[in-house]
Order: C-alpha cells, then sequence, then structure tokens
C-alpha cells in the first residue's frame, strides 16, 4: 500500500484541479518558479500547466490515479 506522503502526492493533482480557479494566481506563481510558463501566460492556463504537471509527476513516481489502481 502507499504511505501518507505518497498519498498526499497521489491526491495534489485532485485537490489542485478542484482549487483551480480560486487559487489560479498562487499556482501561477509556482508554475513561475518553475520554469514551466512564463509572466505573459494567463492565470487560469498557467494553473493549467501546473495542474497538469502534477498529473505528469504522479506518472513519473508511479503512483496510482486511485486506490483501485
Amino acid at each position: 500500500g502507499l504511505v501518507g506522503s505518497e498519498m498526499c502526492i497521489r491526491d495534489s493533482p485532485h485537490i489542485a484541479q478542484f482549487y483551480d480557479e480560486a487559487c489560479a494566481v498562487k499556482y501561477k506563481e509556482i508554475c513561475l518558479h518553475l520554469g514551466l510558463c512564463k509572466e505573459s501566460t494567463g492565470d487560469r492556463e498557467a494553473s493549467q500547466i501546473f495542474i497538469k504537471s502534477l498529473w505528469e509527476l504522479n506518472t513519473q513516481l508511479e503512483i496510482p490515479k486511485n486506490l483501485k489502481e
């Protein structure tokens, strides 16, 4: 089974997506610091880039998307 930190990583894209609209500005800041977007990128677009990067990280770490995997 997954340990607590793995469950947090697994759940982070779901949580980020839930708060996408409310946290778009903060997600853009993170996106900028990670070099995933530019200052000219819109907040919502940057937010989607950030969330996509969380899904990709989970895949790279072989963290299952849900409890059934």
